[in-house]
């Protein structure tokens, strides 16, 4: 009796952990950061660089969204198949009003949106008063 209690469970869960694996949805490129944070004082440049992978290789269109004094080394390019591209992205705080700014890179191919999380913060050349806070993490 127990043997066919277990055989339906056992066979329900074996579908839903397949159904899981088959709909997940499977990206069509990567990129090598999760976010790109930079602090620069104002009249300064600096570049920063990540990656973009992708298997299937196509068409891709990127744009930054939100930010000023943030340019990409490129707009559009074409990746072949399980081909990366490095990009090169330019943060200049000369003529820019300190402040922090906050937006995302838009990474577009044929098949999906990618928005890369992007922090851009300029300070004044002359600070008054600057805390960094660190909290150990058995207190936080």
């Amino acid at each position: 009796m127990s043997r066919k209690i277990f055989s339906p469970f056992f066979i329900v869960l074996l579908f839903v952990i397949m159904l899981n694996f088959v709909s997940a949805p499977i990206s069509s490129f990567e990129v090598s950061s999760a976010l790109i944070k930079v602090s620069l004082n104002k009249g300064n440049v600096a570049t920063k660089t990540t990656q973009i992978f992708s298997e299937a290789g196509g068409q891709f269109n990127l744009e930054v969204t939100s930010v000023p004094g943030v340019t990409l080394s490129e707009k559009d390019f074409v990746l072949q198949k399980v081909e990366s591209k490095k990009l090169d992205i330019e943060f200049n705080a000369t003529s820019v009003e300190p402040g922090v700014y906050v937006g995302n890179i838009k990474i577009m191919n044929e098949k999906e949106v990618f928005l890369l999380p992007l922090i851009f913060e300029v300070e004044s050349q002359d600070v008054f008063f600057d805390v960094n806070i660190d909290i150990p993490p058995q207190y936080s």
